[in-house]
């Protein structure tokens, strides 16, 4: 007989003694919880039919709460995996080292069977039909998602590391259908103190450079609350830290709102934050006193730490601000740096207002967006890398803005055109922020260019 007719009868064998594999519920596959109505009465090792199972087609906020709920220590040192309550399908699977996760994976068991010949003995295991997530620290990370659930991951990043820290990061997004790449983002460190950024996009079927800069690798949040110490352009004045329990609690509480409100824009960036939720241990914060800064994050992760500043004055700020600060500091590690040349532009602009300077930036508007001071479709389309028209941020205020003029009639000073802005050909630091194209060009001058940055999904909106 060969190994494949008797894999086959002693399946067959197995489906009539366990019934969560036929869709009557019971036990099976280890113990665990059997799923459900419906199935089948024979078992295809091939093919991996479903038997029993949820009707789960897409990696959603249930399945991924859940992801999270497992991803919270302790964990035992070895391989222990968490049933999912969906209907017996989902588990996720753990590897653990010294107490720290070196693999965590969703997987969905569909009645798949596999099989191994030891010696003259046929020995069954249950085998995942789809693995969802899966994400491996070593000590580098590799991530991939298939959020669609077709067998591809549509979502990939690998970052690896080397003695001095983080030596690449590259973030790529692939279309589903052809499997090109549609969006990626590199970093890579230069020196002790630089890295430098590159973000590609599919345009018109090409992909295009959009970005590609050198940056600080310590980068800094700006603003102020009552902050006191030394002046903005001085060293700062290194202090005790007030309590660095709870700052370390303030990092976990703005890593949860931030998922929660990040699970609108994507299941990439929501599971590249589970990968942040894992290094927290890896944070080691210094406070200060500086009047031109509330935080900063070394993005070069020197020695595979992530150094932290934290002003020790943060605490008169609002709670938002405080944990939006710490937000936007961690999701540097996940975004990239700045575009340098753009914030030494938007810091000498005498036109850029407070709206603007948010919807300029990433990191900004997400930080705005999750942590309550501007939910605007704007901010949405900005933070989720889409249109103002996208479905996911029709929750959100309109962003267009009306301001009385001389004359009191009301007249838009922000609409979804958000800005376009002039920069020199030669010196990309040096130019000015208009409201739209139409204003840009009238006054961007020889040796320079405009860009529009409209989030509108009318071409004719810039």
């Amino acid at each position: 007989m060969t190994s494949r007719s008797l894999t086959v009868l002693l399946a067959t064998a197995l489906c009539a003694a366990c019934t969560c594999l036929d869709g009557g519920g019971g036990t099976g596959g280890g113990g665990e919880a059997g799923g459900g109505e419906g199935g089948g009465t024979g078992l295809d090792l091939d093919a991996g039919v479903h038997y029993g199972c949820s009707s789960e087609t897409t990696l959603d906020e249930p399945l991924l709460n859940q992801v999270l709920a497992a991803a919270d220590g302790p964990f035992p040192d070895g391989d222990s995996t968490v049933p999912i309550a969906d209907g017996g399908c989902f588990r996720v699977q753990r590897t653990a080292s010294g107490g720290a996760l070196t693999h965590l994976a969703l997987a969905r068991y569909s009645g798949k069977l596999g099989y191994e010949l030891v010696g003259t003995e046929v020995r069954f295991f249950e085998q995942p039909d789809l693995v969802p997530l899966d994400l491996r620290w070593s000590p580098g990370l590799t991530l991939k998602v298939d959020s669609d659930f077709d067998g591809f991951a549509e979502d990939q990043t690998t970052e690896t590391l080397d003695a001095t820290g983080l030596s690449k990061q590259e973030n790529v997004r692939f279309s589903p259908s052809t499997k090109a790449v549609l969006r990626r983002s590199t970093m890579t460190r230069v020196n002790a103190t630089t890295v430098h950024f590159k973000d590609e996009r599919t345009v018109s079927g090409t992909l295009t450079t959009v970005a590609d800069f050198d940056a600080a690798a310590l980068q800094k949040q700006s603003g102020t609350c009552a902050f006191t110490g030394p002046l903005p352009n001085e060293p700062d004045q290194v202090v005790a830290c007030p309590d660095e329990a709870a700052i370390r609690a303030q990092l976990l509480a703005s890593l949860n709102q931030g998922i929660t409100c990040m699970l609108g824009a994507g299941i990439d960036d929501v599971s590249r934050l589970i990968n942040l939720r894992q290094q927290l241990s890896k944070v080691d914060i210094t406070c200060f006193k500086n009047r031109g800064y509330a935080a900063a994050v070394d993005v070069s992760r020197p020695g595979g730490r992530i150094p932290l500043r934290y002003n020790a004055d943060l605490g008169t700020c609002m709670m938002d601000f405080q944990l939006g600060t710490l937000f936007h500091e961690l999701i540097h590690l996940i975004q990239g740096p700045h575009d340098s040349d753009l914030e030494h532009l938007l810091d000498q602009s005498m036109n850029v207002d407070a709206e603007q300077y948010a919807y300029l930036d990433r990191m900004r508007s997400c930080e705005r967006l999750c942590f309550g001071t501007l939910k605007t479709r704007c901010a949405c389309a900005v933070c989720f890398q889409t249109g103002a028209c996208d479905q996911r941020c029709g929750r959100y205020n309109n962003c267009v803005k009306r301001v009385p003029n001389d004359a009191g009639m009301n007249v838009a000073v922000m609409s979804e055109a958000v800005a376009a802005v002039c920069q020199s050909d030669t010196s990309p630091g040096v130019g000015e922020v208009y409201k739209t194209m139409t204003e840009c060009r009238s006054n961007c001058g020889a040796g320079s260019t405009c860009k529009s940055k409209s989030v509108s999904c009318d071409p004719n909106c810039q």
